[in-house]
């Protein structure tokens, strides 16, 4: 397999995580039968996100993660063989995440750092890959999908 992800922070102490971001990428692709891939990570704090938010999507605040996707077309991604084993690898999309919202929701949820961020990666990446969660049965999907996702992902670092 054959991934590449482009790993960047604002704060350089922040690089610390990228080892982390891009094993769980990897794995997380090959979950979803990528043979090769390529994606941007970014990692950011509450202050960049809120202002990102609010210039690409209009939202106030902050929030755990943004996904832009290179694939979709009107709203849709076609993951054929050649886009599953591409060479060079298909460029998926931009993931930003927001740590110190992962720091925050792992301690109010009773979750680990590592598996918060687990979790803003695998929905940025369903994301870039045309899944949405604006309706509840959009959501329900993604949510169910994330999970047996996640659950892999956990099993996989034993």
């Amino acid at each position: 397999m054959k991934f590449l992800i482009d790993l960047s922070a604002l704060k350089k102490t922040d690089s610390r995580f990228f080892s982390q971001f891009r094993k769980c990428a990897g794995t997380i692709l090959g979950i979803l039968s990528f043979e090769s891939a390529a994606m941007s990570v970014i990692l950011v704090r509450d202050k960049k996100m809120a202002a990102l938010n609010q210039k690409l999507m209009k939202h106030k605040g902050t929030t755990d993660v943004l996904s832009f996707s290179y694939l979709e077309k009107k709203g849709k991604v076609k993951l054929t063989r050649s886009v599953l084993a591409a060479n060079p690898p298909a460029f998926l999309g931009e993931i930003i995440i927001c740590l110190d919202t992962a720091k925050r929701n792992a301690k109010e949820y009773g979750t680990s750092f590592e598996y918060e961020c687990a979790l803003y990666l695998c929905h940025g990446i369903l994301h870039c890959l045309g899944h949405e969660d604006k309706t509840r049965r959009g959501f329900n999907e993604m949510q169910r999908k994330q999970k047996k996702i996640l659950k892999q992902v956990i099993r996989s670092k034993d």
